[in-house]
């Protein structure tokens, strides 16, 4: 098991190898892409829930993408979130009032390998099913869980999402310019930082934890809404 030294160890190495080509993350012409985010948060509760107040929650990522060729990508990213948690100690949302609040960790974020062969787009290794799955530009923007993964789908179970990411592989195929098919198979047993997996590197597939299987059409037609089913 890769402890939480080597692993950050590993990403520094990666980045400082890659810093003679440092560009902006949107731009995949070239091999090695630092990615470096932060997101800074103040939630603030003047009226019910559980009590009155506010605080502070911070989420970072610091990792590298590699495009070793025109077709294929990978990424490296690290991950720590801290400050308060809204949703238990002040809102007592559900649904989590805050998509970044996690408490105080530093975790594996992601670890994939994507490979595009003419319409078809294969995704494989650590990763987030809500990446991929629900999620849409229009919620981007918006802080409360409930605009972003199926809050159903997220509940059932330890289903892989940020910030217990997980093992599983996702194929997408992009049938015309509006249309897309997408279907995946998602480990169903990630476990939860606080529950011996520390630092999001204990992953053990097992069939009797079963197994999170989602597919997934999307329509979006020109000067139009995207569409999901």
């Amino acid at each position: 098991m890769m402890t939480k030294k080597l692993f950050i160890s590993a990403i520094f190495t990666i980045m400082i190898v890659a810093g003679g080509n440092a560009i902006h993350a949107q731009d995949s012409t070239k091999t090695f892409v630092p990615i470096l985010n932060y997101t800074a948060d103040l939630v603030v509760n003047t009226h019910g829930g559980i009590k009155t107040g506010a605080l502070y929650l911070g989420y970072g990522e610091l990792g590298i993408e590699i495009n070793p060729w025109k077709n294929g990508q990978f990424n490296f990213t690290i991950a720590s979130t801290h400050g308060g948690e809204p949703s238990s100690e002040l809102v007592g949302d559900w649904q989590v009032f805050d998509n970044i609040e996690a408490g105080n960790h530093i975790f594996a974020l992601n670890a994939w390998y994507s490979h595009t062969i003419n319409k078809v787009t294969v995704k494989a290794g650590l990763q987030d099913v809500n990446d991929s799955y629900s999620a849409c530009d229009a919620a981007g923007n918006m802080l409360n869980t409930s605009f972003g993964g199926n809050q159903v789908l997220l509940s059932a179970g330890n289903v892989p999402t940020m910030p217990c990411n997980g093992l599983g592989i996702n194929a997408e195929w992009k049938i015309s310019k509006s249309l897309t098919w997408q279907a995946g198979i998602f480990d169903g047993g990630v476990i939860d930082l606080d529950d011996g997996n520390k630092f999001n590197l204990r992953h053990e597939l097992s069939s009797s934890k079963g197994y999170v299987i989602v597919t997934e059409a999307a329509l979006s037609p020109a000067d139009a809404l995207l569409l999901k089913a």
